[in-house]
């Protein structure tokens, strides 16, 4: 399932005097009372201002060699806004036991196995393509569809 939290994380936010009744001011816009919003996880993960060129997959993001493109301000900003086990105390439990289990399997996968890009057509299967709508056109990133 993608993205990983399949809907938005709930917060209740109460004004600086306790007061649920006020309205609640995000970046200058008044939010009334009783209003649910949220900024989904998706959303924080293709945002420019935290990861340059989000729709292109960059293993270089998350490396720590010197090699990487990014500097060691980005790659901060970068992991700082990386949530996607969500974050406080509503952040998931398994999150560590969910690290392991993924580590342990791109372990195995690429011990037992060899793998290259098909030439031709097929090694397109599955990327974005010209002309497709808004944030589907990256030729570089999987394109997935979500259904619930």
């Amino acid at each position: 399932m993608a993205p990983s939290v399949p809907r938005i994380p709930w917060r209740d936010i109460l004004p600086a005097d306790g007061n649920k009744n006020q309205p609640f001011v995000v970046d200058g816009y008044i939010i009334p009372p009783r209003i649910i919003i949220s900024v989904n996880t998706y959303s924080i993960h293709h945002n420019e201002a935290y990861f340059p060129d989000p729709f292109s997959y960059r293993l270089e993001r998350w490396l720590t060699s010197s090699s990487s493109t990014f500097s060691e301000e980005q790659k901060k900003v970068m992991r700082d806004a990386f949530v996607s086990f969500s974050i406080g105390s509503r952040g998931c439990a398994g999150k560590a036991i969910a690290y392991l289990e993924t580590n342990l399997i791109h372990a195995n996968t690429l011990w037992y196995f060899d793998f290259t890009k098909t030439k031709g057509t097929l090694g397109e299967i599955g990327a974005g393509k010209s002309g497709w709508e808004i944030d589907r056109e990256g030729a570089d990133e999987f394109q997935i569809f979500d259904l619930f």
